[in-house]
């Protein structure tokens, strides 16, 4: 029989509750090693990580083939050689064209990364011993089907030794308690046994800030702009919300005493909104006055509390100048002309897995 052929833009997403007959031909029911563009339109394959410290990315550095002259000492995988100040790994054993290294006259290459700046033509040492002469040097390449594996398994291993002796993890004992970009850097914080301690990722290192707060937790937060710059606004659930200027961590006094402490943050009518979990018994929101993120006192000015019924998971600004309430259920909290809240039950049957929360160009969670 004949088959007709369609052509078809995939931008959906991800379908698995509408039936096979009636889901939109452009969305996917299942996805392997691809994933959804989070800032477009389609799919892309899934990008991955890899440890990150303020400067080159491992996957930016390239493997080099090496040619020597005049060997002596053989060549191995992860071999460290020298060159005035400059090292570099050996990614596989040499391969000789000419001589042998018993006989100190050994001839040939080898795959190497470069930790720091290439090798030039001149004499290289392994172990503070001169072990040959550096002929030239030069980015390799897969030339073809037989060597394409040898190419691929030389380059992971370049990247593997480059992001183990360059890029450094993030100081500290503990697990790390959240990363945030802001202002193009990115920082990290993490217990350094007694505190948790914020770090700069700056060229491959991180640069402790010397701000602290209480050891543990993990980092909820959002950015926001008050009149007088974006700015961090952040809470760990072991620690009071805090305000961060990329220099400066101030401490937000919401005037609740010791102990209950805060889980959730977001900005909603120009208004700081923080979530205590133990107010009332099933929580309260706090708002500060409007557009004074450190200001929870001036009634006058918004600042208020509004008690909840039930507990809450995470707290989202949603369209239409809505904040979205996710819990055992799903409430909505809007605002009149006259600053007055009230909270409606939207989906009293969705739930939401703890951390998933997530703002794209829609509010999504598991």
């Amino acid at each position: 029989m004949p088959v007709q052929l369609k052509k078809y833009q995939l931008f959906g997403g991800i379908d698995s509750d509408t039936p096979d007959f009636t889901v939109d031909p452009r969305f996917c029911r299942d996805l392997v090693n691809f994933e959804p563009v989070t800032n477009g339109i389609g799919f892309r394959t899934v990008q991955g990580y890899q440890r990150y410290a303020g400067g080159k990315l491992a996957t930016e550095i390239p493997c080099y083939t090496l040619e020597f002259s005049d060997g002596n000492t053989e060549l191995n995988e992860g071999d460290f050689l020298t060159q005035d100040g400059n090292t570099a790994i050996v990614l596989d054993e040499a391969t000789l064209t000419n001589g042998s290294f018993p006989g100190n006259n050994a001839s040939g290459y080898v795959p190497v990364v470069f930790l720091d700046d290439e090798f030039i033509p001149g004499p290289f040492e392994k172990d503070g011993f001169q072990i040959g002469n550096v002929v030239a040097v030069y980015v390799s390449e897969c030339k073809g089907e037989n060597d394409a594996l040898y190419f691929l398994d030389n380059m992971r291993k370049a990247w593997k030794y480059f992001a183990e002796e360059r890029i450094p993890s993030v100081p500290g004992e503990d697990k790390v308690i959240g990363v945030f970009q802001y202002q193009d850097n990115v920082y990290a914080i993490r217990s350094d046994g007694t505190d948790s301690r914020f770090y700069k990722a700056n060229n491959n290192t991180w640069e402790d800030l010397n701000l602290t707060l209480p050891i543990g937790g993990n980092l909820e937060f959002t950015l926001y702009n008050f009149g007088d710059g974006e700015k961090v606004y952040g809470l760990t659930g072991n620690s009071q919300p805090f305000q961060f200027d990329g220099t400066n961590l101030t401490m937000i006094d919401t005037t609740v005493p010791a102990p209950n402490l805060p889980s959730l943050i977001t900005v909603f009518n120009n208004q700081l909104v923080v979530y205590y979990p133990t107010m009332g018994g099933t929580g309260s929101l706090l708002f500060s006055a409007v557009g004074d993120p450190l200001d929870f006192t001036d009634t006058n000015l918004g600042a208020q509390e509004v008690k909840l019924n039930k507990s809450l998971i995470g707290i989202e600004t949603l369209l239409e100048d809505n904040l979205g309430l996710f819990g055992k259920g799903i409430d909505i909290l809007s605002v009149d002309a006259n600053g007055e809240f009230a909270i409606t039950e939207y989906a009293n049957n969705s739930n939401v897995i703890p951390n998933t929360l997530q703002k794209l160009a829609d509010v999504v969670y598991l």
